[in-house]
């Protein structure tokens, strides 16, 4: 198959787009520099050109600071680019992998976050990602919305979550967490294959959170990143730091994906792959 990867020079898209190529695709790795999205002829040209039967789209302003500092390089880059790559698919009846966020949900609410739960974004960068949801669901029927958790990763000097544990265990930062607060966390490796099942076709159309379950308190789960990254019992007391704040509990429930049969790794299996990849140099 003929499958694009837009952001294929970022931490997500890079991660699929290595998976793809494992998994037989032939694929296109998108950067700014083949196509701005926000340039929708540009879009269309390369996707046309490269004849693609699949589109994952990775690329997007993710940081959320960022997005709440200017609105309209958000509103053009995650709304727009995706509203580009969207009819470029459609023109093409090309597969489209949209990826989103758990930040669509409020999760303030104590409610069970699964995909029948209505988006209520508390930030910019997600409303963002609710608006490209829509163009997406617009555009064609043949398209799968992927809202993914907080990701992470061994590779580069570590990434996310990972990353930080590195950083505690070298005395450069520490994980602060909430007590009582809770989250979903994904290897990036374990996020890269769900992607890729949604690309061969192996699930139905529509919409996935693709996040890890886990039933540990933010605390545990970080503690449990720190000892998988290398820390022991000593450095867990000094480098995980309580702060003061509400409570909150940002599980997205992979309820759509275990109902098509596809089993995402909760988040213990997903740090000790983690491990091992990191121990094989993979």
């Amino acid at each position: 198959m003929r499958t694009a990867v837009t952001g294929a020079a970022g931490f997500l898209g890079a991660a699929v787009a290595e998976r793809l190529r494992e998994a037989g695709h032939s694929v296109l790795g998108m950067t700014r520099a083949t196509a701005d999205i926000t340039d929708r002829e540009a879009v269309r040209r390369v996707l046309n050109d490269f004849g693609a039967e699949c589109v994952v789209h990775c690329a997007a302003i993710a940081d959320i600071g960022t997005c709440e500092r200017d609105h309209d390089a958000a509103d053009a880059v995650n709304v727009g680019g995706t509203r580009n790559v969207a009819a470029a698919c459609a023109g093409l009846d090309a597969v489209m992998v949209f990826i989103s966020s758990d930040q669509v949900y409020d999760y303030t609410r104590g409610e069970v976050l699964d995909e029948r739960t209505p988006p209520r974004p508390r930030n910019h960068y997600g409303r963002t990602k609710v608006e490209g949801e829509i163009a997406v669901a617009d555009a064609s029927a043949r398209h799968y919305i992927a809202r993914i958790a907080w990701q992470y990763d061994c590779r580069a000097g570590g990434r996310g979550l990972w990353g930080l544990a590195e950083k505690a265990i070298r005395g450069e930062a520490k994980l602060t967490f909430v007590r009582g607060s809770r989250r979903s966390v994904n290897y990036v490796r374990d996020t890269a294959d769900a992607i890729a099942a949604m690309a061969a076709g192996a699930l139905p159309y529509g919409l996935y959170n693709v996040a890890s379950p886990n039933d540990m308190t933010e605390e545990e789960t970080y503690r449990l990143a720190l000892f998988s990254a290398g820390g022991d019992a000593r450095l867990a007391e000094t480098a995980l730091v309580e702060t003061l704040s509400a409570p909150v509990d940002l599980r997205a429930q992979p309820r759509s994906l275990a109902l098509a049969g596809y089993d995402m790794p909760d988040v213990r299996r997903g740090l000790v792959r983690c491990a091992r990849d990191k121990a094989a140099g993979r």
